[in-house]
């Protein structure tokens, strides 16, 4: 209900990210990938085209991400942090 539900969100998934260690956070984080997986990319032509992943919640749990990815026959480009040096590279090239 509040504006920027993506910032608020991101608040839990960043407390989770401290607690890797615990066997319910990484099945909590790998099931909701794994769910990420079924409603989003499947329905594309992901088996021929590379993806790439940008943003610090997907580099934040890039190793969980790769497996899932591994699972689906999902190939990773790469995964980026942050979304400006590509851009600015972009359009000095532009």
């Amino acid at each position: 209900t509040q504006p920027f539900p993506n910032r608020s969100l991101s608040t839990y998934s960043f407390f989770l990210a401290k607690h890797l260690d615990n066997d319910y956070v990484v099945d909590l984080i790998t099931r909701n990938i794994r769910t990420f997986f079924d409603r989003n990319i499947v329905q594309y032509d992901y088996q021929n085209e590379p993806i790439t992943f940008v943003g610090l919640v997907a580099y934040t749990y890039a190793d969980i991400l790769k497996s899932i990815a591994a699972e689906f026959g999902v190939e990773i480009n790469k995964i980026v942090r942050n979304s400006m040096p590509g851009l600015l590279d972009y359009h000095r090239n532009d």
